[in-house]
């Protein structure tokens, strides 16, 4: 399996929208449909269950609306914490933020110490929680609220997904700088980044799920990426396979 740094994954996406044609917002509605899939197969059944979903002001947080809008239509309660100035986001993630609050789903900015507080209460009785705040763009220390956010998280004591990438780890390098989101399982999008197998990032990302989000074939398996991964599978498959050569 091939894996993509930060900026291949950029150039696919880029080559995803301006060739082929693919909205932005299509593979925004594929990734955060994807997320929800797996928050699902977590909880067996979503109906009547607490999610929480932390966002960024990025892509990775509109990942996370689209995710909270598809689990609540499967019944789930959701509530959604922005760790950013609504003011500073816009684009697809904007679209979709507007789409879950017109729904009437909870969004909570965290502001002041009463929206930590109740982002800490509904994150201890949560079934599961999303972190949805930082992507592979991300690079260098966490610091101040987002900190704040990913401790929370952490010390919560549930089951965390992490949308592409745990947020704090590097996609290319797998280096932590402060704190990092420690997740149980990570759905990342297109093809696995570096930095959720090298160590330490591989440490924080839990079991790695490989979503399609139906960016076409070509472009994944583009003879410019790279590096590739030997999968579990494939090396089974390798020591099953007779030895050749003679007797």
């Amino acid at each position: 399996m091939k894996i993509a740094t930060a900026a291949e994954m950029r150039g696919i996406d880029k080559a995803a929208i301006e060739y082929f044609g693919i909205p932005g917002l299509v593979l925004m509605e594929d990734a955060g449909a994807a997320l929800a899939r797996q928050v699902a197969s977590i909880l067996t059944d979503a109906a009547n269950k607490r999610v929480c979903v932390f966002a960024g002001k990025g892509n990775n947080g509109g990942d996370g609306f689209v995710a909270a809008r598809h689990l609540a239509s499967l019944g789930a309660k959701v509530k959604v914490f922005l760790v950013f100035d609504e003011g500073d986001m816009a684009g697809d993630a904007q679209v979709n933020l507007n789409i879950i609050k017109k729904m009437g789903i909870d969004v909570l900015p965290l502001a002041g110490d009463r929206d930590w507080d109740m982002a800490r209460v509904a994150a201890t009785f949560a079934d599961c929680i999303i972190d949805a705040m930082l992507g592979t763009g991300f690079s260098g220390a966490i610091q101040g609220n987002m900190a704040r956010a990913v401790e929370l998280v952490n010390s919560a004591g549930k089951p965390v997904v992490a949308a592409d990438i745990p947020s704090g780890v590097h996609a290319d390098t797998g280096r932590v700088g402060t704190v990092a989101v420690r997740a149980d399982y990570t759905v990342t999008f297109g093809l696995p980044k570096p930095g959720l197998l090298l160590y330490p990032g591989a440490e924080y990302t839990g079991r790695l799920v490989v979503a399609d989000i139906t960016i076409p074939a070509a472009l994944l398996a583009a003879d410019t990426i790279r590096q590739n991964a030997i999968t579990a599978q494939q090396s089974e498959a390798a020591a099953a396979a007779p030895a050749s050569g003679g007797a």
